[in-house]
């Protein structure tokens, strides 16, 4: 295809005949197919939906335009959703990451972190304390069996015990947090 096609009135009316033949109809049925490309293209985390949608919607016009689907009788949609997958891919590959999508990992942060960490662990109540410490000693087959032991002593199902150290680690991740602020103030 031609990079340095544009679109013309008659080849955007040739898309809106290839829709309906009734005029009014195909110009809601244009409208029906940008929105759903645009919430496509959103929900896949798009930056720029409309502007893809523009990109699909002229190719589909190139298609059409260039009469490789003349005898096309299928649901209209699914071409646009075709060329669609087609435009989301190359995006996909030309998107760059920005510099501030990430930021830059400041020196010995790890280490602030992990002291952090120790000292948020040192607050929490004896229980909750032994009870995460031991959640996360062991490893592999013995991690599970651990686990275990420790739900069966606290009187509690494998699940509940879960949900507890789910409960812990939320405490803890506010307490780093707040600890890494505080360090970088």
């Amino acid at each position: 295809m031609n990079p340095e096609w544009t679109l013309t009135r008659e080849a955007f009316d040739k898309l809106l005949a290839w829709l309906s033949p009734d005029r009014e109809e195909a110009g809601r049925k244009y409208e029906g197919i940008r929105r759903r490309l645009i919430r496509l293209f959103n929900c896949r985390g798009c930056d720029t939906p409309e502007e893809l949608t523009d990109k699909t919607i002229n190719r589909v016009i190139r298609i059409i335009e260039s009469k490789e689907k003349e005898d096309y009788s299928g649901d209209p949609i699914l071409l646009f959703f075709g060329v669609a997958r087609n435009v989301y891919r190359e995006w996909r590959r030309r998107k760059k990451l920005n510099p501030p999508d990430f930021p830059v990992p400041q020196p010995n942060t790890r280490e602030q972190e992990l002291d952090c960490l120790e000292g948020c662990v040192e607050q929490l109540p004896q229980r909750e304390r032994s009870i995460i410490t031991r959640y996360y000693l062991q490893e592999r087959g013995e991690k599970i069996r651990e686990r275990q032991m420790i739900a069966a002593e606290l009187g509690l199902q494998i699940n509940a015990l879960r949900i507890q150290t789910c409960r812990i680690r939320k405490v803890l991740r506010n307490c780093i947090s707040t600890c890494m602020e505080l360090r970088a103030a």
